[in-house]
C-alpha cells in the first residue's frame, strides 16, 4: 500500500497544479492563497476548534432546555404519584446542570479565545 502512495503522489501534484493552471489569470499566482484557490476555508486550527466547541457547547445547552421543558410536563402529568414527580424533579435537576456547564463552557470558551489573541480586558 505505501509503494502505491508514492506512485500517486506526484499524480496529486500534478492534478493540483492543474486545479491552479485551470484558475487562469485569478489563480494561486494572482496574489489568492493556495486555500482560497482550491475553494477551502482560510481559518486557523484555533478557529475551526472553537468553532466547533461553541457549536456543541450551544448544542447541549439546547437539548438541555429540552429535556427541562419535558420534564416540567412529566412533573404536571404525575398527578400526584410521588416516584414520578420525584423522577421529574431529579430529570429538572440535572437538566438544570446541563444549563449550567453549557454556559460556563461558553463563558470560560470565550475567555480563553480572548486571552489568547490578547485583545479585551484581560
Amino acid at each position: 500500500m505505501k509503494k502505491y502512495f508514492f506512485l500517486l503522489l506526484p499524480v496529486l501534484f500534478l492534478g493540483a497544479g492543474q486545479v491552479w493552471a485551470a484558475d487562469g489569470a485569478g489563480g494561486w499566482a494572482a496574489g489568492k492563497s493556495l486555500m482560497e484557490s482550491l475553494g477551502l476555508p482560510n481559518a486557523t486550527v484555533w478557529d475551526i476548534l472553537d468553532n466547533f466547541v461553541t457549536a456543541l457547547l450551544s448544542l447541549l445547552g439546547l437539548v438541555s432546555i429540552i429535556a427541562f421543558v419535558i420534564s416540567g410536563f412529566k412533573y404536571l402529568q404525575s398527578a400526584g404519584e410521588e416516584a414520578e414527580a420525584k423522577d421529574a424533579k431529579n430529570a429538572m435537576k440535572y437538566s438544570i446542570y446541563g444549563v449550567i456547564v453549557a454556559l460556563m463552557g461558553l463563558v470560560i470558551l470565550q475567555a480563553v479565545t480572548v486571552m489568547l489573541n490578547a485583545a479585551g480586558p484581560f
